[in-house]
């Protein structure tokens, strides 16, 4: 029969191992960011006021 050390082993490294399985693939989507309608590759060309604009 086994103790309680040994019980409390085999439960604390199944947690460990379960909790830090990293073959399971995350389904994240890809960030977005919210320009207003504006192409964000010309974002650093406007002006202050264009670009609080957009994001009103």
């Amino acid at each position: 029969m086994p103790n309680f050390k040994e019980l409390f082993s085999n439960e604390y490294k199944n947690e460990y191992e379960s909790a830090y399985d990293l073959s399971v693939e995350r389904n994240f989507s890809e960030p977005k960011i919210f320009t207003g309608g504006v192409d964000i590759s010309k974002w650093s060309t406007l002006t202050k006021s264009e670009r609080s604009k957009a994001l009103s």
